[in-house]
């Protein structure tokens, strides 16, 4: 039976799909038994022409959310008209590959399969707004990931059949679809919940938040042991925030913005220290009403 790798993106993320992302899939990863598609949220035809002629299954849907968010709804479509055994969902934005990662569909094939990152993000807790979800389910989502490691929502490998089922999992837990980064909350507390296999972090290398050093050259990534890392993430909300100037798949790409990096894990840092002496605050300030009484 077939695998698929499913992407989503819309015209912003255009370019760097067909031009990067693509061309390091088909270099690097065998596809003999993989069928690609792309979710297309509002590609230009330059893009659908150049994807369909290289034999991608394309997508088409309304961007009635926000794209990170409503994927899995689209997965779950795909899922129910085509008939497969494991499944990546990944992103196609801000993501190349390296080298083959095409063995990774044949272990662990009934769990799902993620890589966890290495730094904390207080995301959710602290700077994004959490409208999509009710206040007592984030409540509830929150401290059962507390502590416990991010999977990162960039590529999430797993049994077609669970894939199909996790929109009808998100649905129970969400409200609305439209704020950036609900997905990964939701999903690491699904996934946490279940359990699954924690993949290396070299499939999945989140260039902000993983601890582990890397150099480039001639626009190839490196871990510190001089092996090349088959999944580079430049994540971030905005280029600004991203670790990495004109990241791609070329030569002469992937210029490393260490200032910028440092600067953001302080961030990081901060509000994490800042959270950990709230909730420090706020339980010695219950001690001392509850000896009140």
């Amino acid at each position: 039976m077939k695998h698929a790798i499913i992407t989503a993106i819309d015209s912003s993320y255009g370019d760097f799909l067909v031009e990067h992302w693509l061309p390091s899939l088909v270099d690097n990863v065998t596809l003999d038994n993989i069928d690609v598609w792309v979710i297309d949220y509002g590609l230009a035809s330059s893009h659908t022409m150049d994807l369909m002629s290289h034999d991608i299954k394309l997508h088409a849907c309304q961007p009635d959310g926000n794209i990170t968010n409503i994927r899995y709804r689209e997965i779950a479509n795909i899922l129910c008209q085509n008939t497969y055994d494991q499944v990546l969902a990944i992103d196609g934005g801000d993501i190349i590959f390296q080298d083959d990662i095409s063995h990774l569909f044949e272990q662990h094939k009934n769990r799902f399969r993620g890589v966890c990152e290495e730094i904390q993000v207080p995301f959710h807790e602290a700077l994004l707004p959490k409208v999509d979800v009710p206040p007592e389910v984030f409540e509830k989502i929150a401290a059962f990931l507390d502590k416990k490691p991010t999977i990162n929502g960039g590529m999430i490998l797993g049994p077609s059949g669970r894939f199909a089922q996790l929109w009808e999992h998100f649905q129970k837990l969400w409200r609305s679809y439209q704020i950036f980064g609900t997905d990964q909350l939701v999903l690491n507390y699904l996934l946490y919940s279940e359990g699954f296999v924690r993949l290396p972090s070299k499939y999945n290398f989140a260039i902000l938040t993983m601890r582990s050093n890397y150099v480039v050259r001639q626009g190839v990534f490196y871990d510190e042991r001089g092996d090349i890392i088959p999944v580079v993430h430049n994540c971030g909300m905005r280029q600004l925030t991203r670790s990495v100037a004109r990241f791609g798949y070329g030569v002469n790409r992937n210029q490393p913005k260490p200032v910028t990096t440092a600067f953001l894990r302080l961030c990081f840092r901060l509000i994490n220290a800042w959270r950990w002496f709230r909730c420090l605050f706020s339980q010695k300030k219950l001690s001392v009403k509850n000896d009140g009484t």
